[in-house]
């Protein structure tokens, strides 16, 4: 997920919101929702995020594959794009960052963006610069990735010393321990 959105990234026409950002909107939607704020005041997530459509998306792991569905929702009618829809995508998980950069060029398409071929390139250097391609190494330094975006330190140390095992080169796992 965190390459996923790093290739995005990439991409000069897109605006990608990071995880903090969206953690500022959902408080911010408690707040609305509560006695506090005036009905008449309550803004739309997408309004706050300033964003037009949302790409969301779930993934299964199983017997060696992945497999991915995403969805691109408009924020201001909650409808799903169909056109923009990626229905059960099939790899094999030693091809994952293969599977995750066409995803990133066919969803910023779908976005209605244009991506020059420079844009390819930039996102194909973003999975290539991974410093991985022990895929245990990268599950669990998304892991820790997320632990440390829930605040649970511990935890996040203990998966990133695990993807370090899996791959002692990772350098990402070694950024995030400091």
């Amino acid at each position: 997920c965190e390459t996923l959105t790093s290739s995005f990234a990439q991409i000069g026409s897109f605006v990608v919101v990071e995880r903090s950002q969206i953690e500022k909107v959902l408080k911010e939607q408690d707040f609305q929702m509560s006695d506090y704020a005036n009905e008449a005041k309550v803004v739309e997530v997408g309004k706050i995020l300033g964003v037009d459509k949302m790409l969301i998306g779930s993934y299964q792991v199983f017997a060696g594959n992945i497999n991915v569905n995403t969805r691109i929702v408009n924020m201001q009618t909650g409808l799903v794009d169909q056109a923009g829809a990626i229905a059960n995508k099939r790899a094999k998980l030693e091809n994952i960052f293969d599977l995750q950069d066409e995803i990133c060029v066919s969803q910023a398409k779908a976005f209605g963006g244009e991506i020059t071929q420079k844009e390819v390139q930039k996102i194909a250097s973003v999975t290539s610069s991974n410093k991985t391609n022990t895929f245990s190494a990268y599950e669990l330094y998304n892991k820790g990735v997320n632990e440390y975006y829930a605040k649970d330190y511990a935890e996040a140390i203990v998966s990133f010393n695990k993807a370090i095992e899996a791959n002692p080169q990772y350098s990402d796992a070694y950024n995030y321990l400091g």
